[in-house]
């Protein structure tokens, strides 16, 4: 699995940074699929190489902390 974020320009990684798993779309439905289908396309709309896509076939795609407002993390209360 990725430990790096894969948003390009950004070197952020595990465990310095929370890093989280973007959802494959073929794993989600209704709105969520939604969603998925958005985000994998801005992330290959800005990264299309061979290796990103390898990530997506394994579900292995993570984005890092910084890229998301605190508002868009939910945290569980343990």
């Amino acid at each position: 699995m990725s430990q790096v974020c894969c948003l390009p320009g950004c070197s952020n990684r595990s465990p310095n940074h929370s890093l989280f798993l973007v959802p494959s779309k073929r794993f989600c439905s209704g709105d969520k699929y939604q969603w998925a289908a958005e985000l994998e396309k801005k992330i290959l709309g800005v990264r299309a190489d061979k290796h990103i896509k390898d990530l997506y076939r394994r579900d292995a795609v993570r984005i890092c902390e910084i890229h998301f407002n605190s508002c868009d993390v939910m945290k569980s209360k343990t």
